[in-house]
């Protein structure tokens, strides 16, 4: 294998934001990915969900990114991380590409606390980041 995953890197898509909920599930599936960016349109299958809580597929969860690119995420009361969080998907908050769409942690997770997000949820996205977190040395 000579690919990334033959060089010992570990694999991550965005799927799920501007395409069908269903691309992540062939992201895993056919592509062999282990994290999903984004994964919000995902919410709208609760199959899916039970899918990625099930196999505690990590879901990083750009929230000003899904305002920008997800029309019917414009309004924060309808992002569905709350639903995903309580369905058991591991999710936890990113910048995806700060570049492109500004953003920062402290603002994402001001954006995650506006969602109405209890402590506890709030606690488990921490948890998830600092579970799921990919340490250099585990590519090495």
């Amino acid at each position: 294998m000579t690919g990334a995953r033959g060089r010992g890197l570990r694999l991550a898509a965005h799927a799920g934001e501007n395409g069908p909920g269903s691309n992540v599930r062939e992201a895993v599936e056919a592509a062999g990915v282990e994290r999903i960016i984004h994964g919000v349109r995902g919410a709208e299958d609760p199959a899916l969900l039970a899918w990625l809580a099930e196999r505690a597929i990590p879901v990083d969860i750009c929230l000003a990114s899904n305002r920008t690119l997800v029309p019917e995420l414009a309004d924060p009361a309808d992002h569905p991380l709350p639903r995903m969080l309580r369905a058991g998907v591991r999710c936890a908050l990113g910048t995806d590409d700060p570049g492109v769409i500004p953003c920062d942690l402290a603002s994402e997770w001001s954006a995650a606390r506006a969602l109405g997000l209890t402590d506890a949820e709030m606690a488990s996205l921490a948890e998830n980041a600092f579970r799921d977190a990919w340490s250099l040395n585990s590519a090495l």
